[in-house]
């Protein structure tokens, strides 16, 4: 609670408790917290597309995001503050004064209480998405050297102009409260932030912006180069499929979507492939007055008149597809999502088709995975018995060996083949315990219905009546089960882990802070998955059994 106002600090807390006893309010438990997140995004270019169904809308729209520098780090906050500073005015002056490709053009930064900092540069305007991004691109590249010659004395001034600006004195108590619900917001509860950032700030130099643009920015030379393309295409845009994203250059792509957009006709990509391929002999104009003439359209010689706008974006689409900047290296990722249904573009880029698959496969910041401890390929641990969100590691440092797994009649493999050596072991699993069905099921918000309800259902302590055997195809979650000491066994399950959880032993299962997973179910023809919670199965001959059996195992 804030309490603003003329009020000594004895007042204040008396007024506090006093709202406290009339709402009679309590402190949310640890789990009801929304925990602050962000997806630690693995280095490399991504590209997200979304397509609207309303045909009303006129404008498409794309953010670049760039991922730069972290927002714990004061230097790294205060820099990317100069550099938007510089780079806002120029973007906008550039794409949407000069270019005229929008109303709404513009550069933010993104920033949360842990994570890294993100600089977006947005358009919305008529053209394809890909025709904006690449005149982003453009602008990119040029970017650096428009740094490079930044007067310093125009920088110091800019310095002077920010820090004088935190350093106003506030005129309000309402300004005074803002400014301090900042950091409550933010539950960094540093009430000292902008005092430092001030003092940051004068120290900051135009080569410290320069650096963090070389570091994160510059796709020349990036060597952590981590950027998400978000495109959304209108329903009266038509917009390239994957098999041309495959195939083609966003180049050629781009100025095809030009053409169409003036023409209002179909452009033969392979056609504009091969005039691109013999116009660069030609110098642009002539190139130019060709384009008019293979693609005519009502009155062609406007194609040549750069101060008609559809055609100063054809002749801007024609000059990136004649001199691409191919010196925009992709990086190349660690990870293959091929296998979670994602492809990439002749550059390199990643598409991604389902964004909560994409996730699933990426870690969280201050979330690291702990050591493996199990034959060093699974994670075993005892839970640590918080009221924390049950998606948390909850690893209360105690590992679980192999062999008190074992003990416990449960069952791990961890298949690490192709995905036909893998189906093959899992053909032998079934003779052997004489499985004859098996089925898929992918737990995410989007894919299961009532998700929420179903998650309570599956935390649920319970028991079956029949062995649980899952292979996890995608994504990860947590398998909880009780040993013989009654303390709970958490075994986080991922990508080739095959499971056996017994009959009758005590578990309950949940996914992780990535929200998805993927598994296929083994059983026979009529298995017997209906959960019996605790303490209605304690008598239940089959929890009766688990527990006579482990004990003699002992």
């Amino acid at each position: 609670m804030l309490v603003v106002g003329n009020f000594e600090p004895a007042e204040a807390v008396d007024a506090a408790q006093q709202v406290n006893q009339m709402l009679k309010s309590q402190p949310l438990p640890p789990h009801s917290h929304m925990p602050s997140r962000m997806v630690n995004i693995e280095p490399g270019h991504y590209i997200y597309q979304h397509m609207g169904e309303d045909p009303n809308m006129l404008n498409n729209a794309v953010v670049a995001t760039f991922y730069c520098g972290m927002v714990t780090n004061p230097t790294d906050r205060t820099t990317m503050a100069l550099l938007l500073q510089i780079i806002d005015d120029q973007f906008f002056d550039q794409l949407r004064t000069k270019e005229q490709l929008g109303y709404n053009v513009g550069a933010s930064t993104n920033s949360f209480s842990s994570g890294k900092l993100a600089l977006k540069l947005r358009v919305e305007g008529e053209s394809n998405p890909t025709y904006l991004l690449q005149r982003i691109d453009s602008f990119i590249y040029g970017f650096r050297q428009t740094l490079v010659e930044f007067d310093t004395v125009q920088f110091d001034a800019l310095v002077e102009s920010i820090v004088g600006k935190a350093n106003e004195q506030l005129t309000s108590v309402d300004a005074e409260a803002n400014r301090m619900w900042t950091p409550i917001d933010e539950a960094t509860y540093d009430f000292a932030q902008l005092a430092d950032e001030v003092e940051s700030l004068q120290k900051v130099r135009l080569d410290d912006v320069l650096d963090m643009w070389d570091r994160y920015i510059n796709p020349q030379t990036a060597v952590t180069y981590t950027r998400v393309d978000s495109q959304l295409w209108v329903a009266k845009t038509s917009y390239p499929s994957a098999t041309d994203m495959t195939a083609w250059p966003e180049s050629i792509l781009a100025l095809a979507g030009c053409l169409e957009s003036e023409t209002h006709m179909p452009v033969d990509l392979s056609d504009l492939s091969h005039f691109i391929n013999t116009a660069v002999r030609q110098t642009s104009a002539d190139a130019l007055a060709s384009l008019a003439r293979q693609y005519p359209v009502a009155n062609s010689t406007q194609m040549l008149d750069e101060t008609v706008s559809g055609w100063s974006k054809i002749k801007n689409a024609l000059d990136m597809a004649m001199n691409p900047h191919g010196s925009h290296v992709v990086q190349d990722s660690e990870t293959n999502f091929a296998h979670i249904g994602m492809y990439q573009t002749v550059e390199g880029k990643w598409v991604i088709t389902d964004v909560d698959k994409f996730k699933a496969t990426q870690a969280l910041f201050e979330m690291p995975v702990p050591p493996k401890t199990v034959s060093d390929t699974m994670c075993v641990y005892y839970y640590d018995n918080s009221m924390a969100d049950q998606r948390e590691l909850h690893d209360s440092g105690l590992a679980v060996t192999i062999e008190q797994l074992h003990s416990m009649r449960v069952e791990y493999t961890k298949l690490e083949g192709t995905p036909e050596e893998n189906l093959e072991q899992i053909n032998k699993l079934c003779v052997e315990r004489g499985y004859q069905n098996r089925d898929e099921i992918a737990i995410s918000p989007t894919l299961l219905e009532n998700y929420e309800a179903k998650l309570k259902i599956f935390f649920a302590e319970h028991i079956h009546e029949d062995e649980e055997i899952r292979f996890v195809l995608e994504g990860r979650g947590f398998f909880d089960v009780r040993d013989k000491a009654d303390r709970w066994v958490r075994i986080l399950v991922e990508q080739g882990d095959l499971l056996v959880v017994p009959a009758g032993i005590y578990h309950r299962f949940s996914l992780d802070t990535s929200n998805y997973i993927r598994a296929m179910r083994l059983f026979k023809e009529d298995p017997k998955w209906t959960p019996i919670n605790r303490p209605e199965a304690d008598t239940n001959k089959y929890h009766v059994d688990y527990q006579r059996s482990v004990t003699e195992f002992s």
